[in-house]
């Protein structure tokens, strides 16, 4: 039996300016940037706020993304920070370092204390192991040493710190000495220790997916920090919870909306009732094309598996359906649910 819909918002977003980096775990995948200018992107988000906010949608959570990384000019950095502070104010602004192009030490201090004149005071890193693996994986020799130049210059200039460690095969035998160099950095505000999702390229690697051996001797302050550490289970386990028969509770799920160049001008012309109107009515569609968790499971699930990956809430179910579409080759529009896209 499929799950009811509940949906809880909107998401726009828009993949609006390069990334120097090219991460193996970028869940953002083969996205390029759109030459559809900020100016019109923030004209139609705060349509929809106005509309939001008219129709006393107080449960409709309106979000907004500018996707990749922040290469922009200081006039879009001002007209980001007003939108931001606009539509989603209850979200804390963030200053992301990943694919941010280099710059020299007097360019980046300066670029870091334009943004912090601006009212940000939380700079955002993610680092994927000691330097020679971080820069490996990111596809640019020398990031690690810019995220630490920048880390630097951030503390300053007054600012906190949230960092994102990614915990693999691969960055394993190094956490412990990339938390204790991480340690040693004052104005850290918040860790999050996280796995590699299968979204992106983060597809392609399966193979750096923790197991409950690794899990298990994981040191207490990796584990305190752990991201999703409560819903990590092996496939076995995940195939046991889903065939409880347990009733479907309505799924909570944003609806998506990618905004380009090329679509703009049909969006400009249709009010906000009819664009969310024609979003629930193709998501509801799409869904109504795919199988329910029974099928997915009774079809790609091995019961009695000796795998021991651990794997978080939601990602068997995206494992299964892209074995799904892979077999049935069926036309949908994958961007529109978070079991489908990427």
């Amino acid at each position: 039996m499929k799950q009811p819909f509940e949906y809880t918002g909107l998401f726009i977003e828009h993949c609006g300016t390069s990334c120097a980096n090219h991460c193996r775990f970028c869940i953002a995948g083969k996205a390029k940037a759109d030459d559809l200018s900020f100016e019109r992107f923030a004209a139609f988000v705060r349509r929809f706020d106005d509309w939001r906010r008219a129709k006393e949608c107080h449960r409709f959570e309106l979000l907004f993304n500018w996707m990749r990384a922040e290469n922009w000019d200081m006039d879009t950095a001002v007209a980001m920070k007003r939108l931001h502070r606009q539509v989603m104010p209850e979200i804390r602004e963030a200053l992301f370092m990943g694919g941010i192009q280099f710059k020299s030490d007097s360019d980046l201090k300066a670029w870091l204390a334009e943004r912090r004149n601006l009212g940000t005071d939380l700079i955002w890193v993610s680092l994927a192991g000691n330097h020679e693996l971080h820069n490996k994986w990111v596809g640019r020799k020398g990031d690690f040493e810019f995220n630490m130049r920048a880390i630097d210059f951030a503390n300053e200039l007054g600012y906190m710190r949230g960092e994102v460690l990614f915990l693999t095969k691969s960055t394993l035998p190094m956490i412990e000495d990339l938390l204790d160099l991480m340690d040693a950095i004052p104005g850290r505000e918040w860790r999050k220790v996280r796995v590699v999702h299968y979204r992106g390229r983060g597809k392609r690697m399966m193979h750096e997916r923790i197991t409950t051996d690794d899990c298990q001797r994981l040191s207490p302050r990796v584990l305190r920090d752990l991201q999703e550490r409560d819903s990590l289970r092996t496939a076995s386990e995940w195939i046991r919870l889903f065939r409880e028969g347990l009733e479907p509770v309505p799924l909570k799920t944003r609806l998506f909306l990618n905004v380009t160049q090329s679509n703009i001008a049909d969006l400009e012309e249709k009010s906000c009732d009819v664009i969310v109107a024609d979003l629930e009515a193709r998501t509801e569609q799409v869904w109504n094309a795919l199988p329910d968790i029974g099928y997915l499971c009774d079809r790609y699930g091995v019961p009695d598996s000796q795998d021991t990956r651990l794997y978080p809430a939601g990602e068997l179910e995206r494992i299964w359906m892209d074995q799904y579409l892979q077999e049935n080759l069926i036309e949908i529009e994958r961007d529109l649910t978070t079991l489908t896209n990427n």
